[in-house]
């Protein structure tokens, strides 16, 4: 890993990946990633597309997410405690390091003029075909999939979700839509990919709270949700857990219904 320091851009890079940013190659990278059409992965305050950087002959394919301008607290947040992009990059690299899933994490760059954070990017590996589990689960309803099928999927994510857990990273924006995984040709899952971790804090060890609280955004069926919750727990869960999926379950459903006023 190594510091990025190329003309507006402060950041960090994997080395192995350096050559790919220069100034050649960083100028004009913004206007890049907002205006182009092809490879679009997300739209909204936040923009992720698929871009192909090349440099001495060689090629790169990357998601890019390009995070959006913020109002002068959070910047003032991210100014003290890192912007998203580089708590995504920095989260990024200590799932890899111990074994969870997450594309591999390529470099982020920001600008700052003062406090003021105008730019900001996270690189990563692009993954092809990767279908995260809420569209997975939409796919298994549509098809009427038997319960037999959606068990075996539900012991998957919750593997991968106590694996992240007790390597100790507690995610905070663990919904359905942030979990993806590639399929093969046979139907099976690969491994779990866990994406959007700017939110992410790194533990010691998670308590039964903060495990809770990953829960409470995860959208299934209660019957369904409780099979999860008991194949993470290998059994009944403790009751702090408990306690705290449903309050959290319960504020993140009211602020959802807000949004639409």
């Amino acid at each position: 890993m190594e510091k990025l320091s190329v003309g507006e851009f402060q950041g960090q890079v994997l080395s192995a990946f350096k050559s790919f940013f220069d100034e050649e190659s960083l100028s004009g990278f913004g206007e890049r990633a907002r205006s182009v059409k092809e490879g679009v992965l997300s739209e909204g305050r936040h923009r992720v597309v698929v871009l192909d950087l090349e440099k001495n002959g060689k090629s790169l394919k990357v998601a890019v997410k390009a995070f959006g301008r913020q109002g002068c607290l959070k910047d003032f947040y991210d100014f003290r405690k890192g912007s998203k992009a580089e708590r995504s990059f920095k989260a990024g690299n200590f799932l890899k390091s111990r074994g969870v899933g997450t594309p591999q994490p390529i470099a982020y760059f920001d600008c700052w003029e003062g406090k003021r954070l105008v730019e900001s990017f996270y690189l990563s590996d692009y993954v092809e075909s990767l279908i995260s589990f809420k569209d997975s689960l939409i796919q298994a309803y549509h098809e009427k999939a038997d319960c037999r099928f959606l068990v075996a999927r539900l012991s998957h994510i919750a593997s991968a979700i106590r694996r992240m857990h007790d390597v100790g990273f507690w995610h905070r924006d663990l919904g359905n839509q942030n979990m993806e995984f590639q399929v093969s040709s046979k139907g099976e899952w690969g491994e779990v990919q866990f994406i959007d971790l700017n939110r992410g804090r790194i533990r010691e060890d998670l308590s039964a709270k903060e495990r809770g609280q990953d829960f409470s955004r995860i959208r299934l069926p209660s019957a369904f949700l409780n099979v999860l919750v008991r194949i993470y727990w290998k059994g009944n869960p403790p009751p702090e857990f408990t306690k705290e999926m449903l309050s959290r379950r319960r504020g993140f459903e009211w602020w959802e219904r807000s949004r639409r006023w």
